[in-house]
């Protein structure tokens, strides 16, 4: 276990702006939000969530979910709103297709960015950060 309280006081003063897990190797855990119940979203579909204020594609796919970004990469189209088909979501506005357990966009190779997901009695979570 850490001392933070000894680390900061007694070892050194770090700089205001770094973190003191930056100087000990702590890795912040992701900050879960609750997007949707697991009910609320089919498996072989699709819904555009919001995570503190960015829209998220939310898919479930056989029952495992997968969360990227809403944005399409070729023109901004609605990721969410596409057609899914196992685990490839087909952009609405020019077909683009990716890959929602990874972001990869199958025609460029470009990634958007891919969420971390979690399943907590009944409830769908996803962090963006």
């Amino acid at each position: 276990m850490v001392d933070y309280e000894y680390c900061s006081q007694k070892l050194y003063k770090p700089h205001p702006l770094i973190s003191m897990n930056h100087f000990i190797g702590v890795v912040a855990m992701p900050n879960f939000v609750e997007v949707a119940k697991v009910a609320d979203i089919r498996a072989g579909e699709g819904k555009v969530v919001n995570v503190k204020g960015t829209p998220v594609a939310l898919f479930n796919v056989d029952g495992n979910f997968h969360a990227m970004s809403n944005t399409c990469l070729h023109m901004g189209g609605p990721l969410g709103e596409g057609f899914l088909e196992g685990k490839k979501v087909t952009c609405p506005w020019h077909g683009w297709e990716y890959d929602v357990s990874t972001g990869i966009c199958e025609l460029s190779g470009a990634k958007v960015a891919s969420y971390k997901v979690k399943v907590e009695e009944g409830k769908v979570l996803v962090a963006i950060d």
